[in-house]
């Protein structure tokens, strides 16, 4: 009987750039999906507000969906948030920014697409929250909803009234949900 070898993040992020996005999980190579036009939108707002917070006030860095984290070694997880936040004290050094993040991203953000699988990302979220992730928010086109998870809490949902918030995490940062949902219908 003929055994795979469980791929390694080192040999993903060596597989050449054939334009489909790639995760690994537990050694096996998964495709991801791409997103639905509305949930990359989403994405996109959140990453770029995300982003010019974070810069502006020296916090850290922002990824986007192609930006990998090792979450397991041997066998390797590597997974790709929508977006995530680093904060500057876990930013890698000059040297190791070419290579997938060593720690689990500070913030991970999820936006649910028509093209996910039932079930697949509540899994990649109680996945985040084992592995140390401390603030994960997973928006929800369809409902025009976002859920907050933090560990060993209860999940809480936002409505369009609310806002995705950075709490300790990000402070300060305040993001209305009727602003993301606005930006991406033409700021209706």
């Amino acid at each position: 009987m003929a055994t795979t070898k469980p791929m390694t993040a080192d040999e993903l992020l060596a597989m050449p750039d054939d334009g489909r996005l790639w995760e690994l999980v537990r050694g096996e190579l998964r495709e991801v999906s791409p997103s639905g036009f509305e949930s990359s939108a989403i994405g996109a707002v959140i990453t770029a507000w995300l982003t010019l917070y974070v810069i502006e006030r020296g916090l850290g860095i922002v990824t986007n969906a192609e930006g990998g984290y090792i979450f397991e070694h041997d066998p390797d997880t590597v997974l790709a948030p929508d977006a995530a936040f680093v904060r500057r004290e876990h930013v890698p050094a000059p040297e190791q920014m070419h290579r997938f993040g060593q720690v689990p991203p500070d913030l991970a953000v999820e936006v649910i697409s028509p093209t996910d699988r039932p079930g697949t990302v509540a899994q990649k979220i109680d996945f985040y929250l084992a592995h140390g992730v401390p603030l994960v928010w997973a928006v929800d086109p369809a409902t025009r909803t976002a859920t907050v998870h933090r560990p060993s809490e209860q999940p809480r949902r936002l409505t369009i009234d609310d806002a995705l918030e950075g709490e300790e995490i990000v402070p300060g940062f305040r993001l209305p949900l009727a602003q993301v949902f606005a930006a991406v219908n033409g700021g209706e």
